[in-house]
């Protein structure tokens, strides 16, 4: 009986012991969770910095009148399939007339940034050829309707995402898709694919080649 409590007892004054290696094992445990918890989050993948980045749209002119403080610009009206008219203000005047530009269908960059010209908010940018002092609107297919979406094919994928909700003109991402973007053989480009719609070819009718802004 004796030997049986020495036996008890020395088991009791163990147990300390055991104790704190137990909590000794679960602070381990603890530390190792704050460890990891502490760990910086895995980085999202970089989206790349190409055309799928642009909300460009077949838009529809609708109306057209000259800026009243600054006769060379329009103040134009366009359809892009939405509820209201997108307003875009475009230094046009040299290069078409109201009635070459009345009814028109447009290449029209829609998430581009707002911004207000002389009192006159535009709210999107038409898309055209430039080369030296010439400046002609891209072509878009008459099949087309206010909204189809103008696009690169190879670039069109779950990979590549949704157009950004906003691009401003004045950072590098949009000053490097437009380095690529180009007419060439009057087709409209992005490093060297077509820009097309469901449609067909976005292209020029005069101008052969040059730049697109």
């Amino acid at each position: 009986m004796l030997a049986s409590y020495s036996f008890f007892s020395s088991c009791c004054r163990r147990l300390p012991s055991v104790a704190r290696l137990t909590v000794g094992s679960r602070a381990l445990c603890t530390e190792a969770g704050d460890a990891s918890a502490t760990r910086p989050p895995l980085k999202p993948a970089v989206r790349l910095v190409d055309f799928s980045r642009l909300d460009v749209r077949v838009g529809r002119i609708t109306t057209c009148a000259v800026h009243p403080e600054n006769d060379s610009w329009y103040i134009l009206g366009v359809d892009v399939g939405e509820e209201y008219e997108r307003s875009v203000v475009s230094g046009l005047v040299k290069h078409c007339t109201e009635k070459e530009l009345n009814n028109r269908l447009v290449a029209t960059f829609c998430n581009l940034k707002k911004s207000t010209f002389r009192s006159m908010l535009s709210t999107a940018m038409l898309f055209c050829a430039v080369k030296d002092d010439n400046v002609e609107l891209l072509a878009i297919p008459e099949a087309c309707k206010p909204g189809d979406r103008i696009f690169v094919k190879q670039f069109m994928n779950e990979e590549c995402g949704p157009p950004d909700a906003v691009i401003n003109p004045k950072k590098s991402l949009w000053a490097s898709i437009q380095s690529e973007l180009k007419v060439e053989n009057h087709i409209a480009s992005y490093r060297n694919l077509p820009i097309i719609t469901d449609q067909g070819k976005v292209t020029t009718l005069k101008l052969q080649s040059g730049t697109i802004s």
